[in-house]
């Protein structure tokens, strides 16, 4: 579908020096508390709901693995967040 061409909006536009939401963020935890349904208790007379919480680990990378950006994006620039060289490396060898 033909889409009709227009200036980019004002609030979309990246200003010079912007570093991405990423850049030296905090180390990722190793996983996270979800909530995972409720029991029913009694007490004094009443049943009442508690909510069930479980330790959920991440299945998925918590190192950046945007190695296309980290030597060349001035929004890369200067982060300190862990790498991912090996997915790197795997990535480069299927080129």
């Amino acid at each position: 579908m033909p889409v009709e061409e227009h200036e980019v909006h004002e609030k979309v536009k990246q200003k010079a020096g912007t570093k991405y939401g990423c850049n030296n963020r905090q180390p990722m935890e190793k996983g996270y508390w979800a909530k995972d349904g409720f029991r029913m208790e009694e007490h004094e007379g009443q049943m009442y709901g508690v909510q069930q919480w479980k330790w959920v680990e991440h299945a998925m990378s918590t190192e950046c693995r945007s190695f296309y950006l980290w030597r060349s994006d001035a929004g890369c620039k200067g982060c300190k967040v862990a790498k991912d060289y090996e997915y790197e490396q795997l990535m480069r060898g299927l080129e």
